[in-house]
């Protein structure tokens, strides 16, 4: 909403205007952070649990669709795993039937009790199907946005995959769990840290993976520079690497079958790697 903007207004439901600044945005999640120059006293909505969510619970969206200002949409949550293109690496978004159109974008959707549980972001062509950032999401960005400007994503360096039937007698594994790295990108933290190709990743710091996305919103929300205990596979074997998590930058990153490109941001079923 604020790409190539040169200046920025806000409104607010009395009609009294504001100019507003851009205190920090992450493309990525596509979430920026406004600052109401010259305002006082206002009230904002509480941002509420969005893991407490269940699927069926009514919502509203609120925002300017087509502007149609102060508008309200009604509906359920339809789905609480929904991955995106424009999701950040491993979260997903809120899907709703609530109607998200042009004007939608960046308003809050809110439960019956008044609390902000996600930012609504894009819709399905034909309205029916909208998505929002959950709000747990925005207040861990929140801190590095208002503080940096920006997020600083984590990043592993490796390409990885699920691990299927097929992949047992060859990796020498009981059964199939974790995180298989297809390939391993030369100078980045994984190489550093002793990580190869055909490792199966199960456990970084303590926090199980069960799948490739598990990996990928660890990393991603592990701060840049810390030392992690990597626990996998390799040859049937048991054993533990450490690793200094790096910071993520827009790269290519080498292909190696079907592979999930690392932070990549997850596609709605393509795969993206670590």
């Amino acid at each position: 909403m604020i790409e190539g903007a040169s200046a920025i207004q806000v409104r607010l439901a009395d009609g009294k205007r504001f100019q507003g600044k851009v205190v920090g945005r992450d493309n990525r999640v596509d979430l920026a952070l406004l600052k109401i120059e010259g305002a006082t006293g206002l009230t904002a909505l509480p941002l509420g649990d969005s893991n407490r969510l269940r699927v069926g619970e009514f919502v509203l969206a609120l925002g300017n669709p087509f502007g149609l200002e102060q508008s309200v949409s009604f509906g359920i949550v339809s789905r609480k795993g929904a991955p995106l293109t424009v999701a950040a690496p491993g979260f997903d978004f809120i899907q709703t039937d609530a109607a998200i159109n042009p004007g939608n974008s960046g308003g809050p959707l809110v439960n019956v009790a008044g609390e902000v549980v996600g930012v609504n972001t894009m819709a399905a062509r034909n309205g029916s199907i909208g998505f929002a950032i959950p709000a747990n999401l925005v207040k861990m960005l929140l801190p590095q946005l208002a503080t940096k400007g920006h997020v600083d994503w984590g990043w592993l360096g490796v390409s990885i995959s699920e691990v299927t039937e097929d992949d047992l007698d060859r990796l020498k594994l009981r059964e199939a769990r974790g995180v298989l790295v297809r390939s391993v990108i030369s100078g980045d933290p994984a190489d550093k840290g002793g990580v190869r190709a055909n490792d199966v990743i199960v456990d970084i710091d303590g926090s199980r993976l069960e799948s490739p996305r598990d990996l990928q919103r660890v990393v991603s929300s592990t701060p840049v520079g810390k030392k992690v205990r990597v626990v996998l596979m390799r040859e049937g074997q048991e054993t533990e690497v450490e690793v200094t998590i790096g910071l993520y930058q827009e790269r290519e990153v080498p292909s190696a079958e079907p592979t999930r490109r690392e932070p990549g941001p997850p596609d709605t079923p393509k795969e993206a790697p670590k």
